[in-house]
């Protein structure tokens, strides 16, 4: 067993092999998925590149998506025709997949942030005045507002941060919108904060919560789609700079969706290319995408693209 062992770690350490598809030394031959992994981590434990990931899997007529991973599975790494392949035994029964993320890094980020649309703003009901005599509120006070709301409706206020405008052509994509106090409507269609982040201003438009509520972040790696090529906007600390861990917008294009797998160059020519990191798309909105940068060898800058993963490069 430990002869083969070491022999499948010899031929998937030779860089370059099976078309491009290597696998990090020591990948596990065997891995048993547990409580609190995630897809990300665990396509670490075998790429580098983990646009790679769906290449690596050998698809099972039985299971409806073999990127969906249970706690209690267990993954098998295996040779078909000299190509490194996972196959995966399901264990016990699990309602929740893996998610792609640790929702613990990104999730309050995500959860306290909206990107809407010049008209939705223009029809959401304004704070014109509260149960104070203050042009700011906090949770305890009530909100008066432009138009009654339905009772029992839960809301948030939303501070307006930055328009998302694209370097292309100067369109309007979206007006970034920062969640600061949540609230109940009560029987007269006021607005009871329940829960403060910051001091609610007068003239701050509201937006319901259902809108914003958590999304699961489950979904699969894949690359995004050839051809692609997307400038990054702005980033959510309207920092000129982002490095890994940090959030960055970048417009949509038809295909983005969460989980799609960008390279981040310095210029898409090839005579002055650099490789500058790499994305994930976390969450998309009407005509524009978050991404988490994963990996950076030099600090993203907005004047940079977003492009199809090509190729392999290394931290410098």
């Amino acid at each position: 067993m430990r002869r083969t062992f070491l022999m499948l770690f010899l031929i998937l350490a030779i860089p370059g092999w099976a078309d491009g598809l290597s696998l990090r030394p020591g990948a596990p031959k065997i891995y048993t998925v547990k409580q609190g992994d995630t897809l990300w981590d665990i396509s670490g434990l075998y790429l580098d590149d983990p646009w790679l990931w769906p290449r690596l899997w050998q698809v099972n007529p039985a299971i409806a998506n073999p990127h969906l991973i249970y706690p209690g599975d267990r993954l098998l790494l295996t040779l078909v025709n000299g190509v490194p392949v996972l196959r995966r035994q399901r264990g016990r029964d699990s309602s929740l997949p893996l998610p792609t993320l640790d929702r613990a890094l990104i999730g309050p980020l995500l959860d306290h942030v909206a990107v809407l649309s010049p008209e939705a703003l223009k029809q959401a009901p304004v704070v014109e005045s509260g149960s104070r005599n203050s042009l700011r509120f906090v949770a305890g006070d009530t909100l008066y507002l432009s138009e009654a709301l339905p009772a029992g409706g839960e809301f948030g206020v939303f501070h307006h941060r930055q328009s998302l405008i694209d370097p292309d052509n100067d369109a309007l994509l979206g007006e970034e919108m920062v969640l600061v106090a949540t609230g109940v409507a009560d029987g007269a269609g006021h607005l009871k904060l329940i829960h403060s982040l910051r001091e609610a201003s007068v003239g701050e438009p509201l937006y319901a919560l259902s809108q914003i509520k958590a999304q699961p972040l489950v979904f699969p790696l894949e690359p995004a789609e050839p051809g692609t090529e997307l400038p990054l906007l702005a980033a959510p600390n309207q920092a000129s700079e982002v490095g890994p861990g940090e959030l960055v917008y970048l417009r949509r294009s038809e295909q983005l969706k969460p989980g799609k797998l960008l390279t981040v160059v310095h210029s898409p020519r090839a005579e002055a290319r650099l490789t500058r990191g790499e994305l994930m798309v976390v969450r998309c909105y009407e005509r524009v995408c978050l991404a988490l940068v994963t990996r950076a060898g030099h600090p993203l800058q907005m004047a940079d693209r977003a492009v199809t993963p090509e190729g392999r490069w290394r931290l410098l």
